[in-house]
């Protein structure tokens, strides 16, 4: 059945489409997007917590080592105040 556009409503879901006939949204978009995708491409949600996991792991082994970076550097500045203060005697 073909619609006046002066006289349609607006609907929920609803397109009035160029040729005046009304179409459902989700029926016009049930077959867009994944064209061709191989479904093993899709994400699932243990694949993403294994991805998150794995950054947060290499976060936290980052900051292990810049601690022990660190406490390395403050050993030998240790060391070489003791050593200039020894000097001084």
């Amino acid at each position: 059945m073909k619609y006046d556009m002066s006289r349609a409503r607006a609907t929920s879901g609803r397109i009035l489409g160029e040729d005046g006939e009304v179409y459902n949204l989700v029926d016009l978009l049930k077959n867009v997007g994944g064209g061709g995708m191989d479904p093993e491409e899709y994400y699932t949600k243990d694949g993403v917590d294994d991805l998150l996991n794995k950054k947060a792991n290499a976060s936290a082994l980052k900051e292990k080592v810049d601690k022990a970076a660190l406490e390395a550097l403050e050993k030998r500045i240790k060391a070489l105040e003791d050593a200039a203060a020894e000097d001084d005697v």
